[in-house]
């Protein structure tokens, strides 16, 4: 993919956000359906390997660009912006320890916009405390058996991978692995649907891993690096990704304020104070 600069990525995600996810957004709200058109319309501007190394065929960017992003595409469209950002999210996680395998796998597809990850990462009980994960990981032959539950899996069912946190294989008091889950793999079991009060098409469901088998090659890191990932990845990228697409919607909501207040005229023919 084309290397741009930040002005161009920005330009191109405004771009998105105005002729193809503003057109949609009634619709993805109001029925809870994910932006599949706006997220394959950003892969295909540039803007799927954002934060994905320019070693690996991305863009190269880093927080900045993520949380300028995030308000662009948030000022429009909500749901859009935090699946991007969730995808963003996992290509760093990707990117930070990457194998040769992982790179031609994983990011290179990422990078040209034909592949889209993910986090799959809190589960129900823990609260807060998304990085003591009751996930089990087990040693086989070849690699690892994953049984657990996740919830809250934006872009749920429609990512090409997820990452997933979970207890290593030989555990430890606070020992904690990652490993990437392709949408492919066998016995992956998705259930309900997010039924918030906003950002509705963001598909924040619940997946059912049920003795899923996870080639030893899809490890992330070593054995254990799980708490490495989330405090020196994972926290940074998905707080700036929220806190961008916070910002576009509270700027959003700003606007529509201050153009009802100029706007609005009382019965009696007198306009409102600000106007």
């Amino acid at each position: 993919m084309k290397q741009l600069s930040l002005g161009e990525l920005l330009r191109a995600a405004d771009q998105v956000a105005r002729e193809v996810a503003a057109p949609e957004v009634t619709r993805v709200d109001g029925e809870g359906c994910w932006p599949e058109t706006a997220l394959r319309a950003l892969q295909a501007a540039g803007l799927g390997g954002l934060v994905v190394p320019a070693a690996f065929g991305g863009q190269g960017q880093g927080l900045v660009a993520l949380a300028r992003t995030c308000e662009v595409l948030g000022r429009v469209c909500a749901s859009t912006a935090i699946c991007f950002g969730m995808h963003c999210v996992g290509s760093a996680v990707l990117a930070a320890k990457a194998t040769p395998f992982q790179q031609r796998t994983f990011l290179e597809p990422i990078a040209a916009g034909e592949h889209l990850t993910t986090l799959a990462l809190s589960e129900s009980g823990i609260g807060a405390h998304f990085y003591l994960p009751q996930t089990r990981l087990s040693a086989v032959p070849g690699g690892y058996r994953l049984e657990g539950a996740k919830s809250f899996v934006t872009n749920g069912g429609h990512a090409d991978s997820y990452v997933v946190s979970t207890l290593a294989s030989v555990a430890r008091l606070g020992d904690f692995s990652c490993v990437i889950l392709p949408a492919q793999a066998e016995h992956l079991a998705w259930e309900g649907a997010w039924e918030g009060i906003g950002m509705r098409g963001n598909s924040a469901r619940t997946l059912r891993l049920q003795d899923v088998f996870v080639p030893a090659t899809h490890l992330l890191g070593q054995e254990g690096d799980e708490i490495w990932y989330v405090f020196n990845v994972v926290a940074p990228y998905f707080l700036i990704a929220m806190a961008g697409t916070y910002l576009g919607i509270a700027s959003s909501a700003l606007e529509e304020a201050t153009a009802h207040l100029k706007h609005r005229h009382y019965a009696h023919g007198g306009a409102s104070p600000s106007g």
